[in-house]
């Protein structure tokens, strides 16, 4: 507890003035923002990890466009705000790749808005294949308000796709607490993959491989005797 909060909501209200204080700083209103070197309380780590059956039946569960956000979600690992930031301009679809550059920054009740991404590593390039491409230029050709892919019938507020989420979750409780858990299902199919943790963490957005390690380290496959049997190739005669 924090003067009477909960270690995780201290770190939520940490994080919502983090980013106010960053738009602050990309739209000029102050120099600097005071959120750096804070300590914040430890949170225990609670693993939601769900397979994909789940989250076929977390899709079918749902009304579009947050069906599709999942999908979108789950193949790329973003962020809940990046992937509600996503327009048709982040799209670079000769190079088969989505582009981050902004977050969407709107808030609960006010208007749209995009600024500055979580981190410096978090401006990168997601590649996608053939079949989430197909579902991209699906939704760059019915686009909403400043090229936006996820509207409902105007701006996708994050009030909106939270209460989505908590609405799916009374039936379906293993999907954990919000949208940035498809990140971690999304993280758990690289590594099932073998995919390496530089690898992830280029693709999640993370600053380095041990920051992903940090997150992510009991995903990774570690089989004693499979490791015992590559050892004694070493020294097989």
């Amino acid at each position: 507890m924090v003067d009477g909060l909960a270690a995780s909501t201290a770190r939520l209200y940490y994080t919502y003035t983090r980013q106010m204080f960053k738009e602050a700083v990309f739209q000029r209103i102050v120099r600097e923002s005071p959120c750096v070197k804070i300590s914040l309380p430890p949170v225990e780590s609670k693993n939601f990890q769900f397979s994909k059956e789940t989250l076929e039946k977390l899709i079918q569960s749902v009304p579009e466009p947050y069906a599709t956000a999942m999908r979108v979600g789950a193949a790329t690992g973003l962020r809940p705000s990046e992937l509600f930031g996503l327009s048709k301009q982040n799209i670079d679809f000769p190079n088969s790749v989505i582009r981050l550059t902004l977050q969407d920054t709107s808030r609960r009740h006010g208007g749209l808005s995009r600024g500055p991404l979580k981190t410096k590593s978090s401006r990168r390039s997601v590649s996608f294949g053939p079949i989430l491409r197909d579902t991209l230029l699906k939704l760059c050709n019915a686009a909403g308000p400043e090229g936006r892919l996820f509207h409902d019938a105007g701006v996708v507020q994050i009030r909106k796709y939270e209460a989505v989420w908590v609405k799916a979750r009374k039936e379906l409780p293993e999907i954990g607490p919000g949208w940035h858990q498809l990140r971690p299902y999304h993280a758990s199919v690289l590594i099932s993959h073998g995919f390496s943790p530089v690898a992830v963490a280029a693709r999640l957005g993370h600053k380095d491989a041990n920051e992903t390690l940090c997150t992510y380290a009991h995903m990774w496959d570690s089989d004693g005797s499979a490791m015992a049997a590559v050892a004694d190739t070493v020294v097989a005669a």
